[in-house]
């Protein structure tokens, strides 16, 4: 499997070098657009405290978000992507849309599709999502369903949806102001979650917590230099009153834009596994 990996790997790169700097709007005819081409490497070493039975984690994602335009009003949006990953099974993810333009400040999107809270995760075509935390791999996926978006300003938006899940129907919310996002969703049968985001400079943090799960989850990300961020990923289950991730890590980042490559070096300490992970990441930039 790890020279099919390698060779996908090596695939992607030498694609790369043809597509030069245009990894994102890629122009594919005159009314269709590779929005994001992604791939990407992900090894963890993992190290218990109490033994030297070192493990390793490794996953693989290759992925693609496009966008085909049927005239001015009307444009179908799609994204798929897979992941392998060491010792699980295939991982899948896709969603088809319908996108309709009403004005340039009103949208409408139909189809099996992010909800306006999946907006806060990390886009699943993007090295944030395979590197994600454990609070941000609390918030929803895609559902079917249908939303609504209006711009107020370049400060002020408000997203509306409704979304199937969980064999039932879901009322989700979304306010983006400034530099949050405040969301969440209520169910038909009264289970709520509610989630903020914060993105600035320096840093992003998110909060959620879901009632089906009796749960709270943060992490925080702190840039300390263009080469440096410190992060801190923590859950709280509010029923057995004990926290199940506790984690703080620090990565260092780097870049070739000659091989339109990126990624970063990682150490994290997780307190509730007491386990040490060392991590290596590269994907094309």
């Amino acid at each position: 499997m790890f020279k099919k990996l390698h060779f996908i790997l090596m695939f992607a790169m030498l694609s790369s070098q043809m597509l030069t700097a245009q990894i994102e709007n890629i122009k594919v005819g005159e009314n269709t657009t590779i929005n994001k081409l992604y791939t990407g490497l992900y090894a963890k070493t993992l190290i218990p405290i109490d033994s030297l039975e070192w493990s390793n984690d490794v996953s693989y994602r290759l992925g693609v978000l496009a966008t085909h335009r049927l005239n001015k009003t009307f444009a179908i949006s799609t994204q798929g992507a897979f992941q392998i990953e060491s010792g699980s099974d295939f991982t899948s993810i896709a969603d088809f849309e319908l996108v309709t333009t009403v004005t340039d400040n009103w949208q409408i999107r139909l189809g099996s599709l992010t909800t306006p809270i999946t907006f806060i995760r990390p886009n699943p075509i993007t090295w944030q999502s395979q590197s994600e935390t454990y609070a941000q791999t609390r918030i929803l996926v895609q559902r079917p369903g249908v939303l609504s978006t209006y711009t107020f300003n370049k400060d002020w938006t408000v997203t509306y949806g409704v979304h199937n899940q969980n064999d039932q129907w879901a009322h989700h919310m979304r306010l983006d102001v400034f530099d949050f996002m405040l969301g969440g969703y209520v169910q038909q049968d009264g289970a709520y979650f509610g989630v903020v985001d914060y993105r600035a400079e320096k840093g992003r943090g998110v909060v959620n917590y879901s009632s089906l799960e009796n749960e709270w989850a943060a992490s925080y990300f702190q840039n300390i230099s263009e080469r440096y961020t410190a992060y801190i990923d923590i859950n709280y289950l509010t029923e057995l009153q004990e926290s199940t991730v506790f984690r703080l890590g620090i990565r260092s980042y780097y870049l070739s834009k000659k091989w339109h490559l990126k990624g970063f070096l990682a150490l994290e300490y997780d307190f509730s596994a007491e386990l040490f992970s060392a991590e290596l990441f590269i994907h094309l930039n």
